[in-house]
């Protein structure tokens, strides 16, 4: 009997949706959403419920965004980076914001778990996915992730609010210390976890902005998965190229895969496998020493080809099937900064990069934000670093006033040989010394730190830009606070780094007033490694020509 070739379709179409293999990709949410827009009350607005109190406006919004940008493209402000319209946009400090976009979830299969992620949420802000809570989020610089199994509706619409404070009102909220520099933008920004800059800066204009400046993703977990993987390369000889790294894993592992699944881990360099290690999943976290030889090392610009290898750790169920797969490029190579305390005239200050085991002579650039509307950067890395690369840089020193840069921007530098001195986003400031900060912090430092440590361009984590130097701008003369005090950079960071990356070297301070330079008196000439701009004059000015640091890390005229 034939059938309808109509009944045939339908029926493969249900077979097919029968046998359909798990949702395993993320969803982008990225595009268009709807920004609602107030005035706000005496009392902050963080529940969608309570909209109907203000007088709302809405206007479409793209995401990743500023409000600024939705602003200008509804024709409600002038283009701020025309003249002086920068300067209107204080006017919108004041104000709350709403995105609001509806989305198609999945289906989750058994053991699947959904999180909704941001990689940017610009700033103070509460997310609400079916008008039910979903978190919080106080800092523009890191990624976010919300778990959201338990309040989507699993194959059928959701709606996602984000809602977002203004934080020129809410940094009034906190106390500040005595000791800053005094009449500087940052006064007002310390306790708020945005780029410095956005409060304006000498070479950026105050824009103190508010997004999801950042993508979106609705995420599903697997039930067996990799939460996080690391290289590191422990010893390297030069003159053979052999070379000795080890891969650490964790994982969410359910108990009845213990002694069962597979750990596989590969690396691969221009399509031939150089390396593989295998072990049974023994324990949800583990290590694997990895012994090659002639290997290809990684090297800054200049000194050799920057080679890149693909790290593949797969995670393999009983029957054979991959159940999670995490891919990563590393490089293969050992940096270390030799550096001296102090600077004497009669014994010049180290302060020296050493690439597996060799001296590199930098020649380098600070790295400045790109835009004042941060989503915006993404879009200029290549022709950035094409001007890093065109005039032979072979280090960019990214500045404590900025964001984190997202790891396109690292991916770029890993393949170019352009080593990366990374500043944490705090500049000429005195921050806060209380545990709430602290711990704020923290879990910054912790998420920069695991989303960049596998990249073999960075070279260097610092402190700050300028706060050692900023307890001696402050005018309290002779009462200058000892740096070395500082808990944020002196305590807080180096702990991080110590339980997270071991592997780099750590400046607390640029330049940084070690203790052997306080005791000196802390003058700039006992500095090995110093910012010169003095009288901002031609580049060939004595202050610059006979300054006596070993190692310029900043620079202008």
């Amino acid at each position: 009997m034939k059938r309808n070739p109509i009944i045939r379709w339908c029926l493969s179409l249900l077979l097919g949706l029968a046998f359909a293999p798990a949702w395993s990709g993320p969803v982008s949410l990225n595009g268009t959403w709807e920004l609602s827009y107030w005035k706000q009350p005496a009392e902050a607005i963080t529940d969608p419920a309570e909209l109907k109190e203000v007088e709302v406006k809405t206007i479409p919004a793209q995401v990743p965004g500023n409000v600024e940008l939705d602003l200008l493209a509804a024709g409600l402000i002038d283009d701020p980076m025309i003249g002086a319209n920068v300067n209107k946009l204080r006017a919108w400090e004041g104000h709350q914001w709403c995105y609001a976009r509806s989305f198609t979830a999945p289906k989750l299969s058994e053991g699947q778990r959904a999180e909704l992620w941001f990689g940017g949420i610009d700033c103070l802000a509460d997310i609400w996915v079916n008008g039910k809570h979903a978190g919080s989020s106080a800092d523009m610089l890191i990624e976010r992730r919300f778990d959201v199994t338990d309040l989507i509706e699993q194959g059928g619409e959701n709606t996602v609010q984000v809602i977002i404070r203004p934080v020129v009102p809410a940094s009034q909220d906190h106390l500040l210390g005595m000791f800053s520099m005094g009449n500087f933008a940052t006064e007002e920004s310390v306790y708020i976890r945005k780029a410095p800059h956005m409060y304006g800066w000498d070479i950026m204009p105050r824009l103190v902005s508010a997004g999801l400046w950042r993508g979106v993703e609705l995420r599903v977990l697997e039930p067996a998965r990799f939460t996080d993987v690391t290289w590191v390369t422990t010893h390297i000889d030069t003159a053979t190229r052999n070379v000795s790294l080890f891969v650490d894993f964790q994982t969410k592992l359910p108990f009845d895969l213990y002694d069962k699944a597979k750990l596989r881990f590969t690396l691969t360099r221009n399509g031939k496998e150089a390396w593989r290690g295998e072990q049974i999943a023994f324990m949800h976290a583990g290590r694997i020493v990895a012994n090659l030889e002639k290997a290809d090392l990684w090297w800054p610009r200049g000194y050799g080809e920057p080679a890149l290898y693909e790290a593949k750790s797969e995670l393999i169920g009983p029957d054979g099937k991959v159940l999670d797969t995490d891919v990563k490029r590393i490089g293969l190579r050992i940096v270390k900064l030799d550096i001296s305390d102090i600077h004497l005239p009669d014994e010049r200050g180290k302060f020296c990069f050493v690439v597996n085991g060799e001296k590199i002579f930098v020649r380098g650039t600070n790295w400045v934000p790109l835009d004042a509307l941060h989503s915006r950067d993404a879009a200029q890395y290549e022709s950035a670093i094409k001007l890093v690369t065109d005039a032979n840089c072979n280090m960019i020193r990214c500045w404590g006033g900025n964001v984190y840069e997202d790891t396109r921007f690292f991916d770029l530098c890993d393949e170019n040989g352009i080593m990366v001195w990374q500043d944490f986003a705090m500049g000429c400031a005195f921050y806060p010394q209380r545990d709430d900060f602290l711990d704020q912090f923290r879990e910054e430092v912790t998420s920069v730190v695991l989303k960049l440590r596998n990249h073999a361009s960075l070279a260097l984590w610092a402190g700050n830009n300028e706060d050692d130097a900023n307890l001696f701008w402050s005018r309290l003369q002779p009462f200058h606070l000892d740096p070395n005090r500082d808990q944020v950079s002196r305590h807080v960071i180096p702990e991080v780094l110590y339980e997270f990356d071991g592997t780099r070297p750590y400046l607390p301070s640029s330049p940084y007033y070690s203790e052997a330079v306080w005791e000196k008196g802390s003058l700039e000439q006992y500095l090995p490694e110093n910012h010169l701009w003095g009288p901002r004059g031609y580049y060939k000015d004595k202050f610059y020509t006979t300054a006596p640091c070993t190692f310029v890390s900043e620079i202008g005229y």
